[in-house]
């Protein structure tokens, strides 16, 4: 009777464990369905919208979240740049794999092209402007111990025969063997400032309308270095005083330059050599 029983059970057994085999054999792994994230654009500039989409077998997802490498997740599906450099986006949602990454350029935004004058409260358009290393000078003639680089920011609205003059200085880099580098200006290393307005008679001849050597801030934010004949970047020149009103000189985008002392342009009668024309 034992020996009955225990055959019995012993099938019963292996019955069982050959049904959870087959049952294990017969289970159904589902994989995730994939996100696939788009942007409207691959390079922006700071400042401009870049919209995305989600979607999974070429259908829209919504309620994804979409997040920087960073850890910082977008509030929709839409972003607005604000600093330069290269992002990298992924979308993801529950149920889910992660979507593939989506890298966008950010770049500033292009300096549109200006050059104008604030002048006795007028405003007034100019025809042409020229940054001119003019030469190499001693701080002190006397002492003769440092070496700066003399600069003219002039700016011409030939229609009404005026000229405006910024002169200044900037460190020189020495060379050695009596050579000299010039130095650009920047934000910070530009001195001894003056301002002078010149006007054109109708006879040809040219005198001082106006001249200030106080009040003076400048702002000054070039390139590393010239490309040719131009240079990109902002000047900004302001008095507080010249001719008894606020003076105020800009000119953005592309600014002609000449730094070779060899190729100097003689502003006041040359204009046509630098003209916007």
């Amino acid at each position: 009777m034992k020996k009955i029983l225990l055959i019995t059970f012993s099938t019963i057994l292996v019955g069982l464990l050959f049904s959870c085999k087959k049952d294990d054999d017969s289970a159904v792994i589902v994989d995730k369905p994939e996100l696939t994230l788009q942007s409207s654009a691959k390079e922006v500039t700071i400042g401009t919208e870049v919209t995305f989409t989600v979607t999974s077998a070429k259908k829209p997802v919504v309620g994804a979240v979409i997040q920087m490498t960073t850890g910082e997740q977008l509030k929709a599906y839409k972003w607005t740049p604000t600093k330069e450099g290269v992002y990298t986006f992924t979308a993801l949602k529950a149920e889910y794999n992660l979507s593939n990454k989506v890298e966008i350029k950010v770049v500033a935004a292009p300096v549109k092209d200006e050059a104008s004058v604030s002048y006795k409260g007028q405003a007034i358009a100019l025809d042409g402007t020229l940054l001119q290393l003019d030469k190499f000078e001693w701080a002190d003639e006397k002492k003769k111990d440092v070496m700066l680089s003399a600069w003219s920011f002039v700016g011409i609205n030939e229609q009404l025969g005026k000229m405006f003059f910024v002169f200044f200085n900037t460190p020189a880099v020495d060379l050695g063997s009596g050579k000299y580098n010039y130095t650009l200006p920047d934000e910070k290393n530009v001195s001894n400032v003056f301002v002078i307005v010149l006007q054109k008679a109708a006879d040809g001849k040219v005198e001082t309308e106006n001249i200030a050597f106080e009040g003076i801030s400048t702002s000054f934010k070039l390139a590393a270095k010239p490309s040719g004949d131009q240079i990109k970047g902002e000047v900004e020149v302001n008095c507080t005083n010249l001719g008894g009103a606020a003076f105020k000189f800009v000119n953005k985008g592309n600014i002609n330059i000449v730094v070779d002392l060899k190729n100097k342009k003689d502003v006041a009668l040359r204009t046509q050599l630098f003209s916007k024309k």
